[in-house]
């Protein structure tokens, strides 16, 4: 999609500013992470993790924010398939891992991974953005 007006310049320097933010508040927090991790606080732990999982998940929701200009100016419809699985998506990584370990033994050793978690996270954010999206042929 090419520029066509300066307005598309602010939206664009807008949306890469909130980017930024967000990234910067996600690096704040795996510093804490790593804090509570040496000093071994499960709590603020799984605290810190549930949020850097929520700002990913922002992250995904900026990713579409083309999308999400077109649902608010044009309206919108829900497509359960994507929400429900956006919902999963969203909450898988926000459990806590002794729960999961619990839950699943040592199979959740992936679950362990933060790329795994980050990936989950931002796709949350997408297909949540796309679950609100009109079908192409209701435009």
């Amino acid at each position: 999609m090419y520029i066509k007006n300066k307005n598309d310049i602010v939206k664009i320097l807008i949306v890469i500013c909130i980017g930024i933010l967000l990234l910067k508040l996600i690096g704040n927090f795996i510093v804490k992470i790593e804090i509570a991790s040496n000093r071994i606080e499960i709590s603020d732990y799984d605290k810190y993790k549930l949020i850097i999982a929520f700002l990913f998940t922002l992250f995904g929701v900026l990713i579409e924010w083309r999308e999400i200009i077109r649902i608010i100016t044009k309206g919108f419809c829900f497509r359960w398939s994507y929400l429900i699985a956006s919902v999963i998506l969203i909450i898988f990584p926000m459990i806590p891992w002794q729960i999961m370990l619990n839950i699943f033994e040592l199979k959740a050793a992936f679950y362990l991974s933060a790329y795994i978690r980050t990936a989950l996270s931002i796709l949350g954010g997408i297909l949540l953005v796309r679950s609100f999206r009109k079908r192409a042929d209701e435009r």
